[in-house]
């Protein structure tokens, strides 16, 4: 008994030294952390985290981060460049590049960032605009001097004013348009009353400041005399009729002197515009016509508008076919019919002939000239001399 109780105070004895020093005040009993293991919110951490937005024109952007392990970075498009490409663990940055974007859509790249092992990865996207696009499909437009209204077509990716230049403010005005709908711009063209010719510019800007600039010319008003109806046919009892004449030059009429049977009355209950003549009854067996002219001047040059008048007889042949042309030689047309009888009346001095197919006359000049083919049991027609036909009139055939 006594020699096991002197066997335990040895093993006492020796034990308590190293109890001592496993109880050291410069040590804990905390497991050895090892290697570091990083920040606590992830094995890679980047600073201003968020998705990289690069402009059209192209540029850089740096990126900086922090990671546990040798990480690399992966895109997902050729055209964003990543430096360097890979590195080792702790504070890194790499610099991603992109050129300028010469398409008019806008494009992305996905990056990964993750460590080599693939333990762990972060995504984000590098967004770069598109060009700006404007484009029309027509740059100008040719008007006559009459109001009308034009479509401007704008091709683009981008929102869009215009602005009509200050000098045509009052002549191009816009239309009921919904532009940034169907990309589609209307504008009211104005008359142009003045002999002078016009242009005005258009200016369409996008929001990046592309601009394009449209033109609309227009043409002078045309000198000229316009006639409400050039040609008359009346029966043959005396009668008034009107005439309205449109004009935007000085222009003087003349009344035949062989036609005293045709007057103008004099009233001031009438327009300037508006001409009334009086034509007597027909009391002669034949069909009679008469010319009223109109003369101006324009661009230098002398110009002739023709007021024809045509009155039947009593009792006369009920059709009638008038042909107005500048020929100096004409040929009738072919009258076709069973029971045909015609005569015709060239429009110059001659008197009535019997009509027969293919018959001509010769004019001592170019000028208009009306001619009346007078006939009964007509039943059709075919014109054989077209060249210089102005006028041909059916209605009373």
């Amino acid at each position: 008994m006594k020699t096991i109780q002197k066997y335990l105070l040895a093993l006492l004895i020796v034990a308590m030294p190293m109890m001592w020093a496993g109880c050291s005040d410069d040590d804990t009993n905390t497991p050895n952390p090892g290697p570091n293991p990083g920040p606590a919110d992830g094995p890679i951490v980047i600073e201003n985290e968020g998705n990289i937005v690069i402009p059209m024109e192209g540029g850089e952007h740096v990126l900086k981060f922090s990671a546990t392990s040798a990480w690399e970075a992966v895109p997902d498009q050729s055209w964003c460049r990543i430096n360097p490409r890979s590195g080792e663990k702790g504070q890194n940055q790499l610099t991603i590049s992109v050129p300028a974007n010469n398409s008019y859509n806008e494009r992305n790249s996905m990056v990964i960032l993750r460590l080599k092992n693939r333990s762990f990865e972060k995504k984000f996207t590098v967004t770069q605009k598109q060009k700006g696009a404007l484009t029309l499909t027509s740059n100008k437009v040719e008007v006559g001097s009459a109001a009308e209204e034009i479509t401007v077509e704008v091709k683009t990716n981008e929102e869009v004013t215009f602005e009509i230049a200050a000098d045509a403010k009052n002549w191009i005005k816009e239309a009921a348009t919904r532009a940034m709908e169907t990309k589609t711009y209307k504008f009211r063209i104005e008359e142009n009353a003045s002999f002078d010719k016009r242009q005005g510019k258009i200016t369409f800007k996008a929001a990046s400041g592309l601009t394009e600039t449209f033109t609309v010319y227009q043409s002078g008003a045309k000198e000229e005399v316009i006639l409400s109806q050039s040609q008359f046919t009346l029966d043959h009892k005396a009668q008034d009729f009107t005439v309205e004449v449109r004009s935007n030059v000085e222009h003087r009429m003349i009344m035949p002197t062989d036609a005293n049977w045709l007057t103008k009355k004099e009233s001031r209950s009438y327009s300037s515009s508006t001409y009334v003549f009086h034509v007597e009854a027909n009391t002669k067996q034949e069909i009679r016509t008469a010319e009223i002219k109109f003369e101006y001047t324009a661009k230098g040059k002398t110009e002739t508008e023709v007021l024809t008048v045509l009155q039947k007889y009593e009792g006369g042949m009920s059709q009638n076919l008038i042909i107005v042309h500048n020929n100096k030689k004409f040929t009738t047309p072919t009258l076709f019919g069973e029971q045909l009888v015609a005569k015709i009346l060239w429009g110059d001095s001659a008197n009535f002939e019997d009509y027969k197919a293919g018959a001509t006359h010769t004019y001592s000049d170019n000028s208009k000239h009306t001619v009346t083919i007078e006939a009964e049991g007509a039943e059709s027609f075919n014109m054989n001399d077209i060249e210089g036909l102005e006028e041909l009139n059916v209605t009373a055939f």
